[in-house]
């Protein structure tokens, strides 16, 4: 989950874990606002999961776009 509590540590591991391994990693969250629910996250908190994302080098996309490569 992204929520407000987002620990970036342990998910700076779990996307260099999921890109040495080839894997997947699905990352949720119910809203981005500047007071958002406990259930999202903020623009800012957001803004650096994406560049946790880019920094890592994974491959992103959606769940139907990824199923659609699976036979």
């Amino acid at each position: 989950p992204v929520y407000s509590d987002i620990d970036f540590a342990k998910l700076e591991k779990q996307l260099d874990d999921t890109r040495k391994r080839h894997g997947w990693l699905i990352l949720y969250t119910h809203d981005v606002a500047e007071q958002p629910s406990e259930f999202g996250t903020t623009p800012q908190d957001f803004e650096r999961l994406l560049t946790l994302i880019r920094d890592a080098g994974v491959h992103v996309d959606t769940i139907s776009g990824i199923s659609a490569h699976i036979t």
